[in-house]
């Protein structure tokens, strides 16, 4: 479980490192929850302020915030509660907490898969130029690859085709490569020692060809990359979205470093701190303690905030810690469970 804190008002953490913009998830407002959540945040039904309690709740005496293992697609493999202590072995914690950003390392990835497919799909338009309109239709071969040996060891045939041969100018080397091989028959991993120039012309369509069907297999386990990337964006700008409405229950368009903390740290009930204690959840599974200490949980929103007293939707979206939002979604998945098991056993 993991660990966490009360507020400090304190202006003495250090910053952060200025935060990286991306172009392509730019909404500067939360999305709305769907009709039927306003009334019951997060599915619950417990009569409490919201899915945390609110940021007014006061702190229990046990010193223990929400917590529960994440069961959901960010693979949270611990639980969390809360300690005033920062030396009460706080590292693991402080790792948690401080990890890497939750949304900007995969923006990044989405870009780079996109741009390297738009360089991919060039490729293809320069290839289909020179690709014979029909199968077996032999290609011209350029005066320039000719020139010279009558055997080509593979190195220079590969620097030939993409110096002298228009559709291949720009394509990476691996591709030129892998297609020599399969046109001239080379196992995957075996190097191909060298060919004949009457082989490469009479093999030349083939050649050009294999390159286009590499670059296709390339395009092809781009897009389902991108597919799956794009599935785990939505979820994890959904659970901004759904955190960052737990926290501005006012509806303010900010929060500051104690509405933060207060729903990092969540407290709960005397009872459930002691099952937390003995390390389990409220439905009997084992629970690895992690330790958050309160200066930790304020210093990241110090450096999330750039030392400003409040921060905006979009310094949240874009600053939020991956650690940090498994944080707030586990406390958010413990009350669910609290939840359930009293309508169990009252109803």
């Amino acid at each position: 479980m993991l660990l966490c804190c009360t507020v400090r008002d304190t202006d003495d953490e250090a910053l952060c490192h200025g935060r990286n913009r991306s172009s392509r998830s730019n909404r500067s407002t939360p999305r709305r929850p769907v009709a039927g959540e306003e009334d019951s945040p997060c599915g619950l039904d417990d009569g409490s302020e919201g899915c945390t309690g609110g940021t007014k709740r006061i702190r229990h005496e046990n010193g223990l915030c929400d917590a529960t293992e994440f069961s959901g697609r960010l693979d949270l493999i611990s639980a969390f509660a809360c300690v005033e202590n920062r030396g009460a072995g706080t590292e693991a914690g402080r790792q948690a907490l401080f990890g890497d950003k939750s949304l900007q390392p995969k923006l990044l990835r989405l870009k780079i898969y996109e741009t390297e497919v738009e360089a991919l799909m060039q490729i293809r338009t320069q290839l289909s130029k020179r690709l014979p309109a029909e199968a077996g239709q032999p290609v011209a071969v350029p005066v320039a690859l000719e020139a010279g040996m009558n055997r080509i060891p593979e190195t220079e045939l590969v620097n030939r085709l993409r110096l002298h041969e228009e559709s291949l100018v720009g394509v990476p080397e691996y591709f030129v490569t892998q297609a020599c091989h399969r046109t001239f028959g080379v196992p995957i991993g075996v190097a191909m020692t060298s060919v004949e120039l009457k082989d490469v012309k009479k093999h030349y369509a083939e050649i050009l060809n294999n390159v286009d069907v590499l670059v296709q297999e390339r395009i092809s386990k781009l897009h389902t990359e991108l597919t799956n990337l794009d599935a785990e964006v939505e979820e994890i700008e959904e659970l901004i979205d759904m955190c960052w409405f737990k926290i501005d229950e006012e509806d303010n368009k900010t929060i500051s470093s104690g509405q933060f903390v207060a729903f990092v740290c969540e407290q709960d009930s005397l009872e459930i701190g002691k099952q937390k204690e003995a390390g389990v959840s409220p439905d009997g599974k084992a629970l690895k303690t992690i330790v958050v200490s309160p200066e930790d949980a304020e210093c990241l929103f110090i450096k999330m905030s750039h030392g400003e007293g409040e921060i905006t939707f979009e310094q949240f979206k874009e600053e939020i810690t991956a650690g940090c939002l498994q944080i707030m979604q586990a406390n958010i998945d413990i009350r669910r469970t609290l939840s359930k098991q009293y309508r169990d056993y009252w109803f």
